[in-house]
């Protein structure tokens, strides 16, 4: 199980290893944080508001293209029947990214969740599976050398209970992103 101390010593070493690995100019390291606007697919229909943070590696493949994988906690604060659920989630997301303009880029790639948090509500811990599978659409602008900003679509591809039915996050993402 992960435990929030190995969390926190991951995000460390990725910090630690940005100081010294981005005197390269074909990569970036950075941080990131906004919101998450969440809709569950075959839910409730109701649009509920979370937190996105995080840190991002970027590797330019090429002028116009980059990879990017990132590890972010994410929030998602949903109505499950008469309950409201509050889940937090490690996202790992990876993706690839094409810079069409100098500074506007468009982005595509897959997220690996997992169910960290669950908080009130009617339904257990045990009711939701952990792992969480999902695709990622999404576009940035460069406002300055170091500060991005972004909107990302995350469709959920994995059923979030373990019980019946074909419930799905879908969430809508708006970031800043802080290269060093």
């Amino acid at each position: 199980m992960i435990t929030i101390t190995k969390i926190i010593m991951t995000i460390a070493l990725i910090v630690m290893a940005s100081i010294t690995i981005n005197a390269q100019s074909n990569m970036e390291f950075g941080i990131k944080g906004g919101t998450n606007i969440t809709k569950l697919k075959n839910g409730d229909g109701k649009v509920n508001i979370g937190v996105v943070a995080g840190v991002f590696a970027e590797f330019k493949v090429s002028e116009r293209f980059s990879i990017r994988p990132e590890v972010l906690f994410s929030t998602r604060n949903i109505k499950v029947g008469s309950g409201k659920e509050n889940l937090g989630y490690i996202n790992v997301p990876l993706l690839a990214k094409f810079y069409f303009l100098e500074k506007f880029s468009v982005e595509a790639g897959s997220q690996f969740g997992y169910l960290m948090i669950k908080e009130d509500g009617s339904l257990n811990k045990t009711d939701y599976r952990e792992i969480e599978l999902g695709a990622v659409f999404g576009a940035s602008y460069r406002i300055t050398e170091h500060l991005e900003g972004g909107v990302r679509y995350n469709l959920g591809v994995r059923n979030l209970t373990k019980s019946g039915g074909d419930i799905k996050n879908s969430s809508l993402q708006f970031t800043l992103s802080y290269g060093f």
